[in-house]
């Protein structure tokens, strides 16, 4: 994976498990 991209993932899913 990709740096940029995995960190894009991990906002993504922590934004999920946020909600």
């Amino acid at each position: 994976f990709d740096k940029e991209l995995n960190k894009e993932v991990a906002i993504k899913v922590i934004d999920l498990e946020e909600a």
